[in-house]
């Protein structure tokens, strides 16, 4: 498999991932424990070629599970669960504003 690369800088489950540029963004995801129950703003990007990790301006909403896919220079983030939810695992309502669009290009 090879050498190990840089480890991701926020460790998370159910997040969205895609390539764009050279790069491989993450955006999004989930912690859970027996402590907390949350979903993350936060929006990474790996750079292979130089084996770096670059934290982003988080994303408006913290979201999962979640979906999403590049056209053109933009990631298009889709989730019907913001995570808005008490310990006990009852779901809040849904986040009335589905999806975020994030320009790429102007993470370069």
């Amino acid at each position: 498999w090879g050498v190990p690369r840089a480890r991701m800088s926020t460790p998370r489950a159910s997040m969205v991932s895609a390539v764009y540029g050279g790069r491989i963004y993450i955006v999004g995801g989930e912690i859970q424990s027996s402590q907390v129950s949350s979903t993350y703003r936060t929006m990474e990007a790996y750079e292979p070629a130089t084996n770096q990790w670059f934290v982003l301006p988080p994303v408006p909403l913290g979201r999962q599970p979640i979906a999403g896919d590049v056209i053109g220079d933009t990631l298009y983030v889709v989730s019907g669960d913001n995570g808005d939810r008490p310990l006990i695992g009852v779901r809040g309502p849904s986040e009335p504003f589905p999806f975020d669009a994030l320009r790429l290009s102007s993470f370069k």
